[in-house]
């Protein structure tokens, strides 16, 4: 069931920065704060746009993200963008809206995370002239998001497209982010959430259709996520490059390794290559080629105890992915 963001017990908290939030308003009071130190303790030179990052107590997997922004006026570090992501531990962020760079109009970027080796900020898609961000005017900002696929709506005009850094298919806290030395007002913050979806790789028919839709699809039906396996793709283009576009809008992949297919250990490799969770499932007795033997992996017998133990087994896996 779709979420609305704006529900009574929504909290808000800034985490920097000072912020106004009452219904359905978001202030952020921006002003000139002094420079950070320098290298080797110099003292700082000069002031800078204030920082500021609002956090909701609503967090998404997927679904669409949307807000209303008005600035009071614009400057080269005028920014209002959605955060996405948000983990304070790992010192990482994803970002989509408006004023991403001193150029540019809009842009998607993250900072910290594994795209960078350091904390810094990283543009996935960053466009437009700033000059066409004006004061006064109100701007409809939406992000739409399908596994570690992000895409970036301005006026309801797709105007990028990304894949960004995913926190191993757990809900995504979101906010607020902003720099500017003046008043950003945000309105209609919302998320719609739509359920996770898990991808499935493995040999088609006989025992493995078995395994699918009477173990596999049954479990996650039970978690409210929804399931596509790799013949169920349909649609114009090549077949792999349908396939590799659901591995990256997917929370999870399910992959049966049992025999040596080469399309299953492709899809195993790329989901790898995403970072995405993969759930490893093999018959009892599969001798696990070198570059897997390390993974844990879901082993069993074809038989009615063999199923629950598989069953239980994959319930394991998806509370510890999809925990909150």
């Amino acid at each position: 069931m779709d979420q609305d963001n704006n529900t009574p017990d929504t909290g808000w908290i800034a985490i920097s920065g000072e912020f106004d939030a009452e219904n359905d308003v978001i202030l952020y009071r921006g002003k000139r704060v002094p420079a950070p130190e320098q290298q080797g303790g110099a003292p700082p030179q000069g002031d800078r746009a204030g920082i500021g990052l609002i956090l909701s107590s609503q967090a998404i997997t997927d679904g669409q993200i949307s807000a209303e922004v008005e600035f009071a006026k614009v400057t080269p570090d005028s920014i209002c963008e959605i955060a996405i992501a948000y983990d304070s531990n790992a010192t990482h962020i994803v970002t989509a809206g408006l004023g991403s760079e001193p150029w540019a109009m809009f842009g998607i970027r993250e900072f910290g995370g594994p795209k960078t080796s350091s904390p810094a900020w990283w543009d996935h898609r960053v466009s437009g002239e700033r000059n066409n961000i004006k004061a006064g005017r109100l701007y409809r900002m939406g992000v739409v998001l399908r596994g570690a696929s992000l895409t970036l709506q301005i006026d309801g005009v797709e105007v990028g497209t990304a894949e960004v850094s995913s926190p191993m298919g757990r809900p995504r806290q979101i906010g607020v982010f902003c720099k500017a030395d003046h008043e950003i007002t945000v309105r209609k913050f919302r998320a719609d959430v739509t359920k996770p979806k898990a991808f499935v790789v493995m040999q088609f028919g006989g025992e493995y259709d078995e395994v699918y839709s009477d173990v596999v699809k049954e479990v996650c039906k039970t978690y409210e996520v929804n399931v596509l396996r790799a013949d169920e793709v349909s649609g114009p283009g090549l077949i792999i490059g349908d396939i590799v576009r659901e591995l990256a809008a997917s929370q999870l992949v399910i992959a049966d390794i049992t025999p040596a297919n080469a399309n299953v250990y492709f899809e195993v490799g790329y989901a790898l290559a995403l970072a995405k969770p993969t759930i490893l499932l093999a018959q009892k007795g599969t001798v696990l080629p070198f570059d897997v033997a390390g993974f844990r992996t879901l082993f069993y017998e074809d038989s009615i105890g063999g199923k629950k133990r598989l069953e239980d087994g994959l319930r394991r896996h998806l509370d510890a992915i999809l925990a909150t």
